[in-house]
């Protein structure tokens, strides 16, 4: 039906890899792109751009959330994303749930220890309970956590904000903390992801090369 009236259909790869053909012109009118396309290599190269109209509309916020801007700007902040919730229900629990373990992220935690001077925790989450009985009480973090819980539903989106103001990141397996940080214009900035975006498949190029990919936990 689209090829009817001049439109040209591009559906991603289920593996996130890139496509360079994906790119070339095409002789209908209109191209649409269909997918979350996670690979930077289509549009590195207006990176710049990018960044200048993806910005946020953030103005006239209530106390808590000025608050935990201040503290994440004044100090070396380190973002967490910890998503579960949905990924633990259904088939999202055995194509997603099962790649960022409790040892991922305190591998992680211990990583940025190692490559950050005095670094201080934001997590964000959809299940702080999970965060409260597996990371928050670990030695690695040394009392240098605080779960930002103030933003949720039609207001989730300050919380990609957050993320993208701190200085250096752990993700998850989500796109959500991969815009936050890859948003992020901090020019030293240190990611980290797990290795895998799905459950025992390795695709090259859903991570950016600069990005460090953790397998071994």
């Amino acid at each position: 039906m689209l090829n009817t009236i001049g439109i040209s259909l591009v559906e991603e790869n289920y593996n996130y890899n890139f496509n360079i053909d994906f790119l070339k012109p095409s002789n209908k009118k209109i191209k649409f792109y269909y997918g979350g396309w996670h690979s930077e290599k289509y549009f590195i190269s207006i990176k710049k751009e990018i960044l200048k109209e993806f910005i946020f509309n953030i103005k006239n916020e209530n106390p808590y959330f000025n608050s935990f801007q201040k503290k994440i700007l004044e100090l070396n902040s380190v973002s967490i994303h910890v998503r579960k919730g949905d990924y633990l229900e259904g088939v999202n629990s055995s194509t997603f749930g099962s790649v960022c373990t409790k040892e991922y992220f305190l591998k992680a935690i211990g990583k940025i220890n190692s490559l950050v001077s005095n670094p201080y925790f934001f997590v964000f989450t959809n299940d702080q309970k999970w965060v409260l009985e597996n990371i928050a009480n670990n030695n690695l973090i040394r009392n240098n956590l605080i779960i930002v819980n103030i933003n949720s539903g039609v207001n989730s989106w300050k919380d990609m904000y957050l993320i993208s103001k701190c200085k250096h990141h752990i993700n998850s397996n989500s796109t959500f903390s991969w815009w936050g940080s890859w948003l992020n214009s901090f020019k030293d900035k240190i990611i980290i992801t797990p290795k895998y975006f799905i459950n025992n498949n390795l695709f090259e190029d859903i991570y950016p090369e600069t990005w460090i990919k953790i397998s071994d936990y």
